[in-house]
């Protein structure tokens, strides 16, 4: 009997050494900076992991690489995915793949059987539990998260109708849109939706559509183009359009303002000592009884891009004025990035790291923008840029409900 109990133990040993060895050589293979290498290292080893972190680890990286591969190959990756991602982490990872790869055509029904899967998962429970429970360890608040679920489930749906267009599915993609904006209103939403509408020579509705874009962005170019277009082909005056397009820009200035008493906050900003880029520091004592404008970056961030060259202009418009400071505060990791991106673009404007300050203000993505009252209060915090808005009219609301005028 002991000779048993000693064997088993024996095997146990074993076999919890063979354990390690296997997980150190896939540490190893996700280093591997080249993707044909990790790929065929990790198709060899995927099966013989039993950690549910490396092998998530090891999948996720694996998947976006081995969608277009044989269909065995595909399968085996899809199955070990569905088994490692919840139901959020499988439909993002999805939504991404798909729609990086939107202009291929080898694998369009699999990028079509994809996105189905993806969309069917974001409509369950599971997918707004997971979705809660990562936004609440980013910070997020109870009203906060049920505002952000529709829009996570928009993206991939928007993507899921983008497909049945391309497979002349357009009523059903026309239900797809009727669903996101049931629960979701965007602008970029409402412009696909036009394209759909005047696809089927429904122009009336298109250009209902893309006014309402506008009265959610003013700015955004391509909705005001295709309003004028659609006016054309119902062989409206432009002087009409031009009205319609005015009542938009109106309505959603009005928006903006009557929202300013509902979302100011009271929040006390931290003292803190920042970076500038050209590594001087400058204590928070130094900003008192100003009006600070912050604005929270990355480089890699694709709505920060676009919104950094309408904070430039804001930042020349205001440049002179006294009463007003900006802080432009980049987030990424590797500051070596900053400044080759800041003197690429041309930016004038101050540069600081965030050291820590993004943490201490609970900033939850970028782009983010606080606005500080002279009393050193934080009054409005905006989180996002969205393609079009009107954010220099908001920013100056913001900034001149502060000055006492």
């Amino acid at each position: 009997m002991k000779k048993i109990i000693l064997f088993a133990a024996f095997i146990l040993f074993v076999a919890g050494c063979a354990v390690k060895p296997t997980e150190k050589r896939i540490d190893k293979i996700l280093s591997y900076e080249s993707d044909s290498l990790f790929m065929a290292e990790a198709l060899s080893k995927i099966d013989e992991v039993h950690s549910p972190e490396l092998k998530f680890r090891l999948t996720d990286r694996l998947f976006p690489l081995a969608w277009a591969s044989d269909n065995e190959t595909y399968q085996k990756v899809l199955n070990r995915t569905r088994e490692t991602h919840n139901e959020l982490q499988f439909a993002l990872l999805a939504n991404n793949i798909v729609w990086k790869n939107r202009e291929n055509i080898t694998y369009k029904d699999r990028l079509f059987s994809l996105i189905q899967e993806a969309s069917d998962k974001c409509r369950t429970d599971a997918f707004i539990d997971a979705l809660s429970v990562q936004l609440k360890k980013r910070g997020y608040s109870p009203a906060e998260i049920i505002e952000a679920e529709p829009q996570y489930r928009s993206m991939i749906l928007d993507t899921y109708a983008y497909y049945l267009v391309k497979k002349d599915m357009i009523e059903e993609a026309l239900l797809i849109y009727n669903e996101i904006l049931e629960e979701y209103e965007d602008p970029e939403i409402f412009v696909n939706l036009s394209k759909v509408q005047a696809s089927l020579n429904r122009y009336q509705q298109a250009l209902e559509s893309v006014i309402q874009a506008l009265n959610h962005a003013p700015n955004h170019e391509e909705a005001l183009s295709l309003a004028y277009e659609y006016g054309d082909n119902l062989a409206y005056p432009t002087v009409a359009v031009d009205s319609m397009v005015e009542d938009a820009v109106i309505y959603a200035r009005n928006q903006v303002i009557q929202n300013l008493s509902k979302i100011q906050i009271y929040k006390p900003l931290p003292v803190f000592t920042i970076e500038r880029m050209d590594g001087s520091k400058v204590p928070s004592s130094e900003l008192k009884g100003k009006i600070i404008v912050m604005d929270f970056f990355a480089t890699w961030c694709g709505p920060c891009r676009r919104a950094l060259p309408k904070m430039q202009q804001i930042y020349n418009d205001l440049m002179e004025d006294n009463d007003v400071v900006f802080m432009f505060i980049s987030t990424d990791k590797d500051r070596l990035k900053v400044q080759p991106f800041v003197e690429k673009n041309n930016f004038t404007f101050p540069v600081y790291y965030s050291g820590g300050l993004s943490e201490s203000l609970g900033v939850k993505g970028v782009p983010t923008f606080f606005v500080i009252d002279p009393q050193g209060s934080i009054r409005y915090e905006k989180i996002g840029y969205a393609e079009g808005e009107d954010l220099k009219f908001t920013l100056m609301m913001y900034i001149n409900s502060l000055r006492g005028w």
